[in-house]
């Protein structure tokens, strides 16, 4: 049996495509009709704050929601976890510095700007873990119940005793993101079940964790992948983890080439970006109709690099910028304050993520019209 067929077995799916985790972007209904296709849904939770006593209840609504719309058993789910550095609180300066940005990109006025909350949107996996020991109990326990088929984790890993945990108690797999080979070659070390190789011309937050901006290589998931596949091959069966090529794979050509080499799944997002079903398909129906405009890596919004589409408000931003990353709140803190800014302006600050070669998507298609094409393109 292929490690493909294994993999679909255990995930108990029957094509080998993922949804890549789209917090703001796929709500339960998109996650559901890959599942209901045959693919395997994703739900990105980096939105939670599992610190605090109702995480484990909105956690729980969206698999009650995921699991009333799909024709199979509610643990055929991938549950996504942000698990990044833990960023502190920001100083008084560098949310001043963000203020003035904002106020030069955006023209908001001190009384708009004054209303950003500041808070931490994006809590890590890690800071649960190292911190809020009773509340981390509840949610393993929680994931003990429900054996999610995939458990993967992106900007970086959770530390061992939990990815055991997840393997052992959970019987799930236990997916990491990595961008390049030292991250490939350092997950395995570490006893992942899979990899999800993160090309760079992937939309949405990149996941690097070992190397920073300066000293990323910036790999295309072709050159990616294909490096980590000669390294896997010198290993072990049993250490092989499954490899899942994510980044500008947005047809049913590109998936039978990646699945020809030797990948055990695929992992699209952009694909479904203007599908009814997408928070975004407005901007990207009219985006595909519309002057091609560029992709660029930006981590101002953030507070880390993530690649979306170049408007207005996006070059202004990185146009005015004067300051320093760490002269500017962190991730998650950041990300926050422009969520609470954005409704409160008029002109459209939206920080559309989507891989580069979001151009070639097709409008007004739901999304298991999208899966049955890139299915029937596999036979």
């Amino acid at each position: 049996m292929s490690s493909k067929t294994k993999l679909l077995q255990k995930l108990g799916v029957e094509h080998p495509i993922f949804l890549s985790p789209m917090a703001g972007v796929s709500p339960i209904s998109l996650s559901a009709a890959v599942t209901n296709s045959g693919g395997l849904g994703s739900i990105p939770l980096a939105s939670i704050d599992f610190r605090q006593d109702d995480g484990l209840h909105k956690l729980n609504a969206l698999i009650e929601d995921y699991a009333a719309g799909i024709d199979k058993p509610r643990n055929v789910v991938n549950l996504n976890f942000f698990c990044h550095e833990v960023e502190h609180a920001p100083d008084t300066a560098q949310v001043d510095n963000w203020k003035q940005l904002y106020q030069k990109a955006i023209h908001a006025s001190d009384d708009v700007l004054a209303k950003a909350q500041f808070t931490n949107g994006n809590v890590s996996f890690r800071e649960l873990e190292r911190d809020h020991p009773a509340k981390y109990s509840l949610l393993m326990d929680y994931l003990g119940t429900l054996r999610p088929k995939a458990v993967t984790f992106h900007f970086g890993i959770p530390n061992n005793a939990t990815m055991k945990w997840l393997q052992q108690k959970t019987g799930c797999l236990v997916l990491v993101t990595a961008t390049s080979v030292a991250e490939a070659v350092f997950l395995v070390e570490k006893g992942v079940d899979g990899i999800v190789l993160q090309g760079y011309e992937a939309g949405g937050h990149r996941g690097n964790f070992l190397a920073d901006e300066t000293s990323d290589e910036n790999l295309s998931t072709h050159a990616l992948f294909s490096q980590v596949k000669k390294y896997v091959d010198t290993l072990p069966v049993d250490r092989a983890p499954y490899l899942v090529p994510a980044g500008g794979i947005g047809d049913a050509a590109t998936i039978r080439y990646y699945l020809a080499q030797g990948a055990d799944a695929v992992q699209l997002g952009t694909a479904f970006l203007a599908t009814p079903e997408s928070l975004t398909a407005k901007f990207f129906s009219a985006a595909v109709d519309g002057t091609r405009a560029d992709t660029a890596m930006v981590e101002l919004v953030s507070g880390k690099r993530a690649r979306a589409v170049r408007t207005a408000f996006i070059d202004a931003l990185v146009g005015l910028n004067e300051f320093r990353r760490d002269e500017l709140p962190g991730y998650g803190y950041a990300y926050n304050a422009y969520k609470s800014l954005k409704p409160l302006v008029e002109q459209d600050i939206g920080f559309y993520l989507a891989g580069q070669n979001y151009h070639q998507i097709s409008k007004g298609k739901l999304t298991e019209h999208v899966m049955h094409e890139l299915i029937n393109g596999l036979k």
